[in-house]
């Protein structure tokens, strides 16, 4: 039933007893019928039920994502949300990976970034042992389509770092085309917020 107002002959409510005629705020769970008290510490008596087009809004309990909040709870809360082209999901970064012992050139391992794509990469080389001229490509690929350099970090300084954006792929890896005399390398690579 939806709440209105009516008027309750006298009863004893939790808080104290109402007056023998009174108008207030009443529901029914399809057997009883009660007023609608003000919520407080002593007597938690308010119980609200949220509908949405006439249906009981239900809450869920297994989050979209590891972020996700996994309470039961009305959440009041700011989220950015973007449409992939199929559907909407809520912005986030948390694909990341390091490899150390890099010593000779090729590409290593693929870092998947799910079914929606990301367009902020960061790739980080940190020379661990000499000094050498070294070229490494930020590399992605749409769909398994083949890889493309998105980006090329040439340097010899011990640490080095090369931020490509706005060219969206849902899979990157880094591909060392020149390795330097002498150097070993640990690589990392940061897929950050769409």
């Amino acid at each position: 039933m939806v709440g209105r107002a009516v008027t309750l002959t006298s009863e004893s409510q939790a808080g104290g007893a109402l007056p023998s005629n009174w108008v207030g705020v009443g529901a029914s769970d399809g057997s009883l019928f009660q007023a609608l008290l003000v919520e407080s510490a002593t007597n938690p008596n308010l119980r609200i039920s949220l509908y949405r087009a006439g249906v009981l809004v239900d809450f869920i309990t297994n989050p979209t994502d590891a972020y996700s909040n996994n309470q039961a709870t009305l959440l009041v809360s700011t989220y950015q949300y973007e449409f992939n082209g199929t559907s909407w999901d809520r912005i986030r970064h948390s694909f990341n990976q390091s490899t150390a012992g890099v010593n000779s050139n090729g590409a290593g391992t693929t870092l998947s970034l799910a079914t929606t794509p990301l367009s902020k990469f960061t790739i980080i080389v940190l020379l661990t042992v000499g000094s050498a001229a070294f070229v490494v490509d930020l590399e992605g690929q749409v769909n398994g389509i083949g890889w493309v350099a998105l980006g090329t970090l040439s340097s010899s300084s011990s640490i080095d770092a090369l931020h490509v954006v706005n060219k969206p792929v849902n899979a990157i890896r880094f591909n060392v085309t020149t390795i330097g005399g002498g150097n070993t390398m640990t690589i990392g690579l940061l897929a950050s917020a769409r």
